[in-house]
């Protein structure tokens, strides 16, 4: 599978908040997790999801090599990931429908905020260290 979007290499959401509906759409919250739940017990299912995911974390990924070029490729996969995974966690609590949903604008600013410092400050250390 090929990533058949353009995307713009500037990063825009640095600059930016994002819209709630990112988030949460109406129908992501009850499709994404139907998904989530099915790739769990479908070989084709998860080779499709892991698919569609890398596709949308090249974005995130152009995004954080510009705001901190010092990473390694695999470093940028990392944040990446863990970015694209907490924003899709929140699809549970805030979602559509969901007992938070009227916190979502506060959600998708308090991630944006977090997800930029994390961005710019985190270091190759920070990522290999041990716990």
């Amino acid at each position: 599978m090929t990533c058949t979007w353009v995307y713009s290499n500037n990063p825009s959401w640095a600059n930016s908040t994002p819209m709630p509906d990112a988030f949460a759409p109406p129908n992501g919250t009850t499709f994404y997790p139907e998904l989530w739940a099915l790739a769990n017990h479908d070989e084709y299912a998860d080779k499709l999801m892991d698919e569609v995911y890398a596709c949308v974390r090249l974005p995130l990924e152009d995004c954080i090599k510009q705001l901190n070029p010092v990473l390694s490729f695999e470093q940028v996969q990392k944040v990446a990931l863990f970015i694209s995974y907490s924003m899709e966690g929140m699809t549970m609590f805030v979602g559509h429908g969901k007992v938070w949903n009227d916190s979502i604008q506060q959600m998708a600013n308090i991630a944006t905020m977090s997800f930029l410092a994390m961005a710019r400050n985190i270091t190759s250390e920070d990522i290999e260290k041990e716990i």
